[in-house]
């Protein structure tokens, strides 16, 4: 025979009569030692109820189980614990075991610390949430972190169990387990815990030194809760009647307070941080295509406006947004004749105000392409280079106050002359198969503070020309030295980079077929 008994909250003075005769009739009793301290009163008073052999049992002894199995078979043994004898989980296994090796199992319930703390704190029990254990290990914290935060997604309370050491005679102590939360919210940031959540911490819990504090955690962590064991209870969402109880039956240093009431799902709190990232990215890429679809649909509707007929327009080269294009060569395909004395101002007077006008108009072989017909392509960036701020120049041109060197400017841009690897001047979302250009020209000429850079290739990566220009400028202020622009051309990493030239500089100069 096996029986399972426990002996309460309260020591000796709560045993029930009907465990004394169990343990009276007992041939061997056990005492575990590991889910709650032993007091030394304790211990003699249960010795001496007992007419049998006595032996404390440590957590390896029930864990392995060995022992107490075989004594089961022969005669009767009792195993003794502080509170139930189901809360841990090593009784139930053992039980189980028991009953699988046809030994006979018998239970004496009683209260737990666990389930009289909750009615001690005015908590209603059906409100409590999964029950988890704070280890002294800081590894170890996400556990009961992640358990707090689910239970309260749910509004539901937490039991914290503190960790007991039986081998170093060790309790983690409330406001270290605080301590230890707060420290997981730097790092997790998940706002689960910070110094006002509000918490319950159970000491001694159906004993005479009972204490049991209520308050947010910058009051808790000024407390000094005694002697162990002690539990911590962060609180779900309260029912009125919970915040009445706690208010009387608790020392409540603070006004009773839900923690679920701020808590976010994962993914709303990721909603939140990532939506404003990924609009910043949107609106950082948009330049690179809102601008080609704007003029597109203008150009589009003037010649439906004027011909009647829908069609699309292509152009030889994408501009980003605040770049200009002194010569964009586009084509489309009509099907009807057009009179090209008329279709010039006809275009140009659908298209009114908007910051497009068309030059020239040709008619083209039916097979002609304007973006992979171009033979060559040449960008000019312009710069201002004064103290005084831009007027006319505004929006038109990249105004720099510090002299800038012509001379080390033309040395480093003569490294980009001919074919290589341009990956250290290409965005990050470029789409382009292969990082490998030949830069057939380049020119760098200044007219009194006016500083105008060429570039001929028959295509460009994505930002390649600004991001050239934006290295070639740090040559120019002696930020970087020849060798250093070198080893940033041949890294062919983004992050070697300098920054882009803004866009404003930039014009689409000449598209040659």
């Amino acid at each position: 025979m096996l029986w399972f008994v426990g002996l309460g909250v309260s020591g000796e003075e709560s045993i029930p009569v009907e465990v004394v005769k169990v343990i009276q009739k007992a041939d061997m009793v056990y005492l575990e030692s590991f889910t709650s301290p032993i007091y030394n009163q304790h211990e003699e008073k249960l010795k001496s109820l007992t007419s049998g052999n006595f032996k404390i049992a440590k957590r390896w002894l029930v864990e392995d189980g060995q022992e107490i199995l075989r004594a089961a078979k022969d005669s009767n043994v009792v195993l003794l614990s502080y509170g139930d004898p189901y809360i841990a989980t090593t009784h139930i296994e053992l039980r189980t075991r028991a009953e699988l090796e046809k030994i006979e199992t018998k239970t004496i319930h009683s209260a737990s610390a666990i389930t009289s703390m909750v009615g001690e704190a005015g908590l209603q029990f059906y409100k409590i949430g999964r029950i988890v254990t704070i280890m002294n290990e800081k590894k170890s914290l996400l556990t009961p972190y992640t358990t707090i935060f689910k239970n309260l997604l749910q509004g539901l309370h937490t039991i914290l169990l503190l960790e007991y050491n039986e081998v170093e005679n060790y309790f983690l102590d409330p406001k270290n387990a605080i301590s230890d939360l707060l420290e997981v919210e730097k790092e997790q940031k998940r706002n689960v815990v910070n110094e006002n959540t509000f918490a319950i911490v159970a000491s001694r819990i159906g004993f005479e030194t009972q204490m049991i504090t209520a308050g947010k955690f910058s009051n808790l962590l000024k407390i000094n809760f005694g002697e162990p064991p002690h539990s911590l209870i962060i609180t779900g969402k309260l029912h009125f009647t919970e915040s009445d109880a706690m208010k009387v039956l608790t020392e409540c240093l603070d006004k009773p307070l839900d923690n679920s009431n701020e808590i976010k799902s994962i993914s709303i709190q990721m909603i939140e941080k990532y939506v404003p990232m990924v609009r910043e990215a949107l609106e950082e890429i948009k330049p690179f295509y809102n601008n080609v679809k704007e003029y597109q649909e203008i150009l589009q509707n003037a010649i439906f406006n004027f011909s009647k007929e829908k069609t699309v327009i292509t152009g030889a080269g994408r501009t980003d947004s605040g770049v200009h294009a002194l010569a964009q060569v586009a084509h489309f395909d009509l099907k009807k004749q057009i009179n090209k004395k008329s279709f010039l101002p006809g275009i140009n007077q659908h298209i009114g105000n908007k910051p497009v006008t068309v030059l020239k108009i040709n008619k083209t072989d039916k097979n002609f392409h304007a973006r992979f017909d171009a033979k060559k392509r040449t960008y000019q960036y312009t710069i201002i280079n004064r103290q005084s701020p831009l007027a006319l120049q505004k929006n038109q041109a990249w105004h720099i106050r510090k002299k800038l060197d012509v001379k080390a400017m033309k040395k480093g841009a003569k490294l980009l002359l001919g074919t290589h690897d341009f990956s250290t001047f290409r965005a990050s979302s470029c789409g382009a198969k292969s990082p490998i250009k030949t830069m057939e020209k380049i020119s760098i000429k200044k007219n009194k503070d006016k500083i105008t850079l060429k570039f001929t290739s028959k295509s460009f990566l994505q930002q390649q020309v600004r991001s050239m220009v934006g290295c070639i400028k740090y040559l120019g202020e002696g930020k970087w030295s020849i060798d250093t622009f070198k080893k940033s051309f041949k890294s062919k990493k983004r992050t070697k980079c300098a920054s882009p030239a803004p866009a404003c500089g930039l014009y689409l100069a000449k598209v040659t077929y």
